[in-house]
């Protein structure tokens, strides 16, 4: 009998085992898996896509090996719960859905292409991604990973709702055959033929062949399938779903079998049928076995209560430092612990389990191996493979014992301010990060000077101190030419702000700006911006510390101070102080009296639970003569808080083509007058989308101004307008100015510039 050890944690790289495979319910699942060979894979388009209770009950009643190939991060959905956008986003989505993928029991893999937007039509999902270039890509993770069984989330039709979710479905079901033609991607591994393809057919009414029993309550789980999926799908937060607790009860999903090598069926109890099997052979299982992995701390707790003291250590290690861990394993004896790693480190073992580590000069950073160098680009460059959703650790901890081998990977330990000690796994960094708070500047034309500003941050576990200047184009000055910098301990910050001086003359257009940190000899330019929250794995991104200074024809109106109410987060307050006009990050319960204008961040009747109690305060400031902004909020701000009646809806629209063309229903209204002439041009060449979530009816004292719309769309009004309210304006504007503003999109910025100036 072959012997071996399941330990699904750490195949998952989960952090810490979750209940479901811990114990009983982990020996079993082990015992399920060895006596099945049967691998299944899930395709979706996004994050939070995914038919989380029918691969949890695939992985947990029948032991099938389950993979989920998911063709994009989620780079431009919203963000309930940190201020990343972007491929920051991306990152964390990716985080997110690993976690949720613990609870499932499945690995997860993607592709090279990116969210760009909400898509309402395959057509446009077609024509940003290069769509032999997806195939490829999935071809390549199937004939990696070897399903037997194809399940596309995506039926391929219309009725998929989004461009990205139809795209998925038509390409789950070329995949199938594509993955066995070796004619076809030559260079991406050998031929594999699934033997079926499964669509989504989201109800009964469209015809299926499978109904999944997801609701069955498993007596080992302690619950169904379905609530362990929906715990699971908890943890993507910044998507707000799965917020429901998953309730005991009936709950199925619909698939129809389209493509077989094993003989088509009207119906079927099961995705296993037909699908010869060759079991793996019965496991050997040793129950209790934990391999404990840790950096040991600064300064090891002592004393009787030892134990309920939390530990903390450094959180990055950078080149050239030294570090002892402790390895051990609990329930049975070790009989050989080794710590990999890449070359140049220095590993001793100077006692049983214990080690010290020294991290080589120039070892590579453990930071995401993707990444794009424009913002523009629908698919990421990588610098590793499609093996693994994130970069691999340096160092990696082997355990072996009479029975068997474990792989892990060492941690280091976190204390949060409640006192709180959080593992994290190991990773590399520079010692000195940058990284400038906009990709993108703006700099009217009518300005002799542009702030910019750098984020200067250290991975050193101790003092570092050095000094960070500007490599700038020809003709150009900044002051300080050069700025120190100290830290006491890692993880500080300190922002250096800098002046620029172009040159005379200076007309419109682009410039490159690079941030450069010198530190005990070495330069160091990029940045290395942590991804996560707790409870998460996390990602570390890294890309040149470069800012992009674009000089445009742009003003603004004399007098103007603004108080911006920040909603879930964006960057739309430093457009303000780059236009020169005074701003203040304000409350809801804040001296409205002092201000021309307040200006609402996005979604902030959602995250700002005070803003409700003081909205008659906001229309008295416009009724007194102030201006009120409101940019775009989702469904909870449905509730006419503005001066007259509107309605949004449920389901608000959207307009994500960025290239949409744009009517301007009142071109002779002061806003698209003064300061900036506005003209149609002026929507040429914005980022990812027009706008998102606009009203659906309104009060005939607002006035629409301006008309756009997707591919197929009707055209939509409700993206822009405003009304006189007494002496002052009310005005709901949902165009993606924080899309656009940071990376200093010109006609957009003339056209926020007249908004503010009213």
């Amino acid at each position: 009998m072959r012997k071996l050890l399941f330990v699904l944690p750490l195949l998952l790289g989960a952090q810490e085992p979750i209940a479901e495979d811990r114990g009983a319910a982990g020996m079993r699942r082990a015992q399920l898996s060895a006596k099945t060979s049967i691998r299944a894979m899930h395709i979706a388009a996004h994050p939070d896509d995914e038919d989380g209770a029918t691969i949890t009950m695939l992985a947990r009643k029948y032991g099938v090996n389950m993979s989920m190939l998911i063709l994009n991060r989620g780079e431009s959905g919203a963000n309930l719960v940190t201020n990343d956008f972007f491929d920051a986003l991306g990152a964390l989505r990716t985080v997110e859905v690993l976690k949720s993928a613990e609870y499932y029991g499945a690995r997860v893999f993607f592709t090279r292409f990116i969210d760009y937007g909400y898509s309402k039509n395959v057509g446009e999902t077609f024509r940003q991604w290069k769509r032999e270039e997806v195939l490829a890509d999935m071809v390549r993770i199937i004939r990696a990973e070897r399903p037997h069984i194809l399940i596309s989330r995506w039926s391929g039709t219309p009725q998929d709702g989004h461009g990205n979710h139809e795209a998925s479905g038509i390409l789950a079901q070329e995949a199938f055959a594509a993955a066995a033609d070796m004619q076809r991607f030559p260079d991406a591994g050998p031929g594999w033929q699934p033997l079926k393809l499964y669509v989504g057919t989201r109800n009964p009414f469209d015809g299926y062949t499978i109904k999944t029993e997801t609701g069955e309550y498993d007596p080992v789980l302690g619950r169904s399938y379905a609530q362990i999926a929906r715990e699971g799908l908890r943890f993507q937060r910044s998507q707000a779903t799965g917020g429901a607790v998953g309730r005991p009860g009936p709950q199925s999903s619909y698939y129809r079998l389209t493509q077989s090598k094993v003989g088509m069926a009207d119906k079927e109890q099961s995705f296993l049928e037909r699908i010869p099997d060759g079991p793996n052979g019965d496991p050997w299982l040793e129950p209790g076995l934990t391999v404990e992995a840790r950096v040991d701390p600064r300064s090891p707790a002592t004393g009787p209560f030892a134990a309920f003291r939390p530990a903390e250590t450094f959180a990055v290690a950078v080149p050239g430092q030294t570090f002892q861990a402790t390895v051990k394993l609990h329930g049975a004896a070790a009989t050989k612990i080794e710590l990999l790693a890449g070359p140049g480190y220095e590993i001793t073992e100077y006692e049983p389990g214990r080690f010290r580590v020294k991290v080589p000069e120039d070892a590579p950073y453990t930071k995401a191996y993707w990444s794009r160098a424009s913002i523009r680009e629908p698919k990421y460059e990588l610098a590793g493979d499609f093996a693994s959703p994130l970069p691999g650790p340096p160092v990696r901890v082997r355990v072996h014992h009479a029975k068997g081998v474990i792989e892990t990977t060492l941690k280091t330990s976190s204390v949060d301010a409640t006192q709180i000690e959080h593992l994290h796994e190991l990773a590399v960094g520079p010692p000195i990060a940058l990284q400038f708070p906009t990709e993108a500047g703006i700099l009217p034309l009518t300005k002799r000077t542009h702030a910019v500003q750098v984020v200067v941050g250290t991975n050193v576990d101790g003092p570092a101190a050095g000094t960070v200047r500007l490599a700038l184009p020809a003709g150009w000055r900044a002051e300080p030419a050069e700025a120190p910098f100290s830290f006491a301990r890692e993880g500080e910050q300190t922002k250096v702000n800098f002046t620029l001086t172009p040159p005379a003359g200076l007309g419109a257009g682009e410039v490159e700006v690079r941030a450069v940190a010198r530190y005990r000899g070495r330069e160091y330019g990029a940045s290395f911006q942590r991804v996560t929250y707790p409870g998460l794995r996390t990602v570390y991104l890294s890309k040149p510390a470069v800012h992009r200074v674009r000089a445009m024809d742009v003003r603004v109106r004399s007098g103007l101070r603004i108080g911006y109410l920040m909603g879930s987060g964006d960057d739309v307050p430093e457009a303000l102080g780059q236009l020169g006009v005074p701003y203040d990050l304000i409350t809801p319960a804040a001296d409205f009296s002092k201000y021309t204008t307040i200006l609402l961040g996005i979604r902030a009747y959602a995250v700002r639970p005070e803003l409700p109690a003081n909205n008659a305060r906001l229309l008295e400031f416009a009724r007194n003569g102030g201006t009120v902004i409101v940019q775009y909020n989702t469904p909870e701000f449905d509730k006419n808080y503005g001066p007259y009646p509107y309605t949004m809806g449920r389901n608000p629209e959207e307009v994500s083509e960025e290239d949409s063309p744009v009517r301007l229903l009142e071109p002779g209204a002061a806003v698209l007058r003064e300061p900036n002439a506005i003209t149609a041009a002026d929507f040429d060449g914005w980022v990812e989308q027009r706008g998102s979530k606009f009203l659906t009816s309104w009060d005939a004292r607002y006035r629409p101004l301006v008309e756009t719309q997707d591919t197929g769309q009707k055209p939509q009004r409700g993206i822009w307008l405003e009304a006189d309210y007494g002496k002052g304006k009310w005005i709901y504007c949902a165009l993606a100015w924080y899309r656009q503003l940071p990376y200093a999109v010109p006609g957009a910025t003339r056209i926020f510039a007249n908004l503010i100036s009213q």
